[in-house]
């Protein structure tokens, strides 16, 4: 059961990449804003309060993440892919899952789906 989720993002007035923007542009007013990156990711280790973390592994996030003290474990490795650029759509793919804005709530489904095949 999906019990929190954490929605913040940088304030839109300080992106400068207009592609950015535009894959941003939903939901607009379902997030907290923040001036910075550093703030965003002290709240997000706050909210983990220390917990393991599940996560895309490739080196944006892994870089991103890298001073918070969580464990962090591959989600992949629980959904048996591998990281490519379009690993999004293949797990949208592979569990017949409905397109939807919130990339955490395609990986939680995967893994619901992926856990009750073991059952």
């Amino acid at each position: 059961k999906l019990l929190d989720r954490f929605d913040y993002r940088l304030d839109l007035d300080k992106i400068l990449i207009p592609d950015i923007l535009r894959i941003l542009n939903y939901d607009i007013d379902k997030f907290t804003y923040l001036s910075n990156s550093k703030d965003i990711l002290k709240e997000f280790q706050e909210w983990t309060n220390n917990k393991d973390l599940l996560i895309i592994d490739n080196e944006y996030t892994s870089n991103y993440l890298s001073t918070l003290p969580n464990k962090k474990y591959s989600i992949l490795k629980y959904l048996n892919l591998k990281y490519t650029d379009d690993v999004i759509n293949i797990i949208m793919n592979k569990y017949k899952l409905e397109p939807s804005n919130y990339i955490t709530d395609l990986l939680y489904e995967a893994l619901i789906y992926e856990s009750n095949s073991k059952n």
